[in-house]
């Protein structure tokens, strides 16, 4: 029977049961103290602050403000541990910095490995809840964290395992920059292939096409109707009809909605049903710049829900999502009215200034941007992928006590 005080897979040249301390016998821990808000500045004096969540990036410290009163410390490569809401998060600093109460720096002791301890905490992050105060989750203090129980093997063992995890953290943020790159490269991309304020043709034109935009009025190309109320509560796993909601497109589409996220047992006959090539704004919403975003929906009969503007007529569709939502945004943004909820109606919306080219143009445009953007799907896929991978294999290479 194999002992469970060592991992589902382990490298072949080690052996024996790893040992459980607490983090204190292990590491150095630095609780944060916050400096008196009279000596914070943004003009980067005197030394990074970092407080909690807000001033870590991509597991990396980011401070957002700069104080000239010290009060407690970390360096260089210190492990990062946000100690409130949301508890549990890790990075590591990037410099030399002051730490307020939000946050704990965590450096190995002499024979324990710096990267391994890190990566522990990265397979840890989600098991918080078991040892935070408060039913919000809302801290972990001083004690919590010296006492944490670890199991650990010896410096060699926790070498290679850190070694193997770090090359694959660096594979994935060789993948990660793909992406950003191919994401600057889109933005770059739309800021020329549509007119500027002022201009009536584009900087770029693919071959075969010439001559200047023609200007028009939205409401003058489009018909513009609200979708029919489609509640959270409405939304069946399993359901005959596919559906979108307003919210989906905040967090869950962007220019093209090709494959639908949501399903319902509403009787399509109370509904508004999309033909292909339909362009949907959402018309309410948390903030102006948030709600100025165009989807086009490819698909005909999907339910659309209330809050969303319908825009639909013989344009390319997709052509329009891309040219909304990004060389109209601020213009967009700026139709909406609103204080606690911000709205954006069909009178607002259809006295809009648009620059169109011709249908083929707008095609050629709708094709290369929707290529690029496969190509960036593609890309994030691979990154979770990855980071799916990682997890698996962090889940096989540590022991935790509660496991045990």
């Amino acid at each position: 029977m194999m002992s469970k005080l060592v991992p589902k897979l382990r490298f072949k040249e080690f052996s024996g049961d790893w040992e459980n301390k607490t983090l204190e016998n292990l590491s150095n821990i630095t609780m944060g103290s916050s400096p008196k808000s009279s000596f914070y500045n943004k003009n980067k004096e005197g030394v990074p602050l970092l407080q909690g969540n807000a001033d870590i990036k991509n597991r990396k410290s980011y401070p957002r403000i700069y104080t000239t009163q010290i009060t407690k410390e970390c360096f260089e490569n210190d492990i990062l541990l946000s100690v409130r809401a949301p508890v549990g998060t890790v990075a590591k600093s990037n410099h030399y910095a002051c730490i307020g109460r939000g946050i704990s720096s965590i450096k190995a002791k002499k024979d324990n490995s710096q990267e391994w301890i890190y990566q522990w905490f990265l397979q840890f992050e989600n098991r918080w809840s078991s040892i935070s105060q408060g039913g919000t989750f809302e801290a972990v203090n001083s004690s919590d964290i010296k006492n944490l129980n670890i199991l650990i093997p010896k410096l060699e063992e926790q070498e290679k395992i850190a070694k193997t995890l770090t090359s694959l953290d660096n594979f994935i943020e060789v993948q990660n920059k793909k992406v950003e790159t191919l994401k600057k490269h889109k933005k770059g991309l739309m800021q020329k292939l549509f007119p500027l304020d002022g201009e009536k043709k584009p900087k770029l034109r693919f071959d075969g096409f010439s001559g200047d935009w023609e200007e028009k009025r939205l409401g003058d190309i489009v018909k513009v109707f609200k979708g029919k109320g489609i509640s959270k509560n409405d939304i069946i796993e399993n359901g005959r009809l596919e559906c979108i909601r307003y919210g989906e497109l905040y967090t869950y589409y962007r220019e093209i909605i090709n494959d639908i996220k949501s399903k319902t047992n509403l009787n399509e006959d109370n509904l508004i049903l999309s033909k292909k090539n339909d362009i949907i704004i959402p018309s309410s919403g948390e903030t102006s710049i948030d709600i100025a975003i165009a989807s086009c929906v490819t698909k005909d009969n999907i339910a659309l829900g209330g809050d969303l503007n319908i825009l639909r007529g013989k344009e390319n569709g997709i052509f329009l999502a891309y040219y909304l939502s990004n060389a109209k945004k601020y213009e967009i943004a700026k139709l909406a009215q609103g204080i606690a909820v911000i709205h954006l109606y069909a009178s607002q919306l259809i006295n809009l200034n648009l620059k169109l080219p011709s249908i083929d143009e707008q095609q050629k445009i709708a094709e290369t941007l929707t290529s690029l953007d496969n190509l960036i799907e593609a890309q994030t896929k691979k990154v979770e992928t990855l980071k799916q991978h990682k997890k698996g294999l962090m889940q096989k290479l540590f022991v935790n006590k509660e496991e045990n």
